[in-house]
C-alpha cells in the first residue's frame, strides 16, 4: 500500500501545483472547512478539523491545532483511499499548504480583498 500512498501525495503535490496556476477549480461542500475538486474520473477532498486540546488544567488556555485529511474518490464518489495528517507527520506541510490556498480559491478571497481594498482607495 505504501505505493497508493506515494501517488496519492504525489496527487496532492500536482494539485497544489495546478492551483497555484488557478489551472483547477475547488468548492466548497455543505461541510465545514471541506473542499472538494474533480480531476478525471475522480476527485480529491480536502478537510481540516480540530484537534482535540490537551490541557494540563481547565484553567490554562490551550492554543487550537489542526489536522488534515485529504480523501481519493472514484467516479462515484466513493472514497478509496484516504490520507490524514497531524503535526509533526511527513505530508503535514503539503496538506496544510493546499488546504490554505484550496480555502482561498473557494471562497474567492483574492477578489473580496480587491474589492474591499478598492472601495475604500475609492474614499480616500
Amino acid at each position: 500500500m505504501p505505493q497508493i500512498q506515494d501517488k496519492f501525495v504525489t496527487l496532492l503535490q500536482t494539485l497544489f501545483q495546478a492551483t497555484q496556476k488557478e489551472k483547477v477549480q475547488w468548492e466548497d461542500t455543505v461541510e465545514l472547512d471541506i473542499y472538494r475538486t474533480w480531476v478525471g474520473d475522480g476527485a480529491v477532498r480536502i478537510g481540516r478539523f480540530e484537534a482535540p486540546a490537551l490541557r494540563p488544567s481547565d484553567d490554562e488556555y490551550a492554543a487550537p491545532s489542526f489536522f488534515y485529511r485529504a480523501w481519493l474518490l472514484n467516479a462515484n464518489g466513493e472514497v478509496v483511499d484516504e490520507i490524514e495528517c497531524w503535526q509533526g507527520a511527513e505530508s503535514y506541510t503539503l496538506l496544510k499548504d493546499l488546504f490554505n490556498l484550496v480555502r482561498r480559491r473557494a471562497k474567492n478571497v483574492d477578489q473580496l480583498l480587491d474589492n474591499m481594498l478598492n472601495n475604500l482607495r475609492s474614499k480616500e
